[in-house]
């Protein structure tokens, strides 16, 4: 079917929409601009004489937010999800820590929402755009990323990001692995991060996947807690250059 035409059809069943995507799969990733849009497509099961099927996307309709505080530690998530219903929050998950092989619950609780706050999308905040929005020079923001982050690292590096340091801290990852799973070793694995690449950097970020990227190299452990980053490296080199 015509890309043309779909677009068509789809503007006059429900209107103009915000974007519309091609997925590898085939499928069409709609967003649209309203929940009556939304609920209109989500009822579709033809598009003009084609038949098909419409279902949300998994993770592009929530989002998620983090919360740290020493007084919920005594809530359960079930507790937290009940209080802040009234908020739209639909999920919450504390965050836990393996510790001399316990896992220990933290301060940090992650917020599932129910509505997706996608609208102010990465893709359009860049420094420029957040100097409009906050009233704040171009050059101060450019300080600001860079020092949040560092404050960020400083503060959880030890409690989140932390590689181990002796020989049987590695031995209890391994046999976390091999109880879990049946494998001795730790995962590790790098994910291509979508960028507009740097002026001038000619294919330096263009990946295999044949878009720009910086790379994203983790080491997580049995229960998927982080425990080794690397972001950064341009997305032409291989997780083995990384």
């Amino acid at each position: 079917m015509s890309p043309f035409l779909v677009n068509k059809l789809i503007i006059s069943t429900i209107g103009e929409v915000a974007d519309i995507k091609k997925l590898r799969s085939g499928d069409l990733l709609i967003e649209t601009n309203s929940k009556k849009q939304a609920t209109t497509l989500s009822k579709l099961s033809t598009l003009g004489t084609w038949p098909v099927s419409v279902s949300l996307h998994k993770t592009l309709n929530v989002s998620r937010g983090v919360i740290s505080e020493q007084t919920l530690v005594q809530h359960s998530d079930n507790e937290l999800q009940e209080e802040f219903k009234s908020q739209g929050v639909c999920a919450a998950r504390r965050i836990l820590i393996r510790r001399n092989g316990q896992l220990i619950p933290t301060k940090h609780v992650v917020l599932t929402f129910e509505e997706s706050f996608a609208r102010a999308s990465p893709r359009r905040e860049t420094q420029t755009f957040l100097s409009f929005q906050f009233r704040i020079a171009q050059n101060t923001i450019s300080g600001i990323i860079p020092a949040v982050c560092m404050a960020i690292f400083q503060v959880l590096e030890n409690e989140f990001i932390k590689v181990p340091d002796r020989p049987e801290k590695w031995r209890e990852v391994a046999n976390d692995f091999l109880g879990m799973c049946g494998i001795f070793p730790c995962a590790w694995d790098g994910k291509h991060i979508s960028i507009i690449p740097p002026p001038k950097s000619g294919s330096a970020y263009y990946n295999y996947k044949q878009f720009f990227s910086i790379v994203l190299m983790a080491l997580v452990d049995a229960n998927l807690n982080f425990f080794y980053v690397d972001t950064g490296t341009n997305g032409r080199v291989s997780d083995g250059g990384v």
